[in-house]
């Protein structure tokens, strides 16, 4: 019973089930969370966004980015600007 509360049992749990370590997933929250913004409230292009997170191509900032929010940067761009 005590196993539930512990925090270091779920962060085991969470690595052993998913493969992705914990600050992997934070980084990727993060840049999500940078990108959108940017996205939304600059007029940097795409490739610009894309290098000042460090990503070496517009093509994998893209790709990852439709992997976490589900539609493209310059859609997501289009809908919330």
């Amino acid at each position: 019973m005590l196993r539930a509360f512990c925090p270091y049992f779920w962060l085991e749990f969470f690595l052993n089930t998913t493969n992705c370590p914990h600050r992997q997933l934070r980084l990727s929250r993060h840049q999500s969370l940078a990108s959108c913004s940017l996205l939304q409230f600059s007029d940097l292009k795409i490739k610009e966004i894309a290098f000042k997170l460090g990503y070496y191509d517009a093509f994998h900032f893209s790709k990852s980015f439709v992997h976490e929010m589900g539609i493209s940067p310059r859609e997501y761009r289009t809908r919330y600007k």
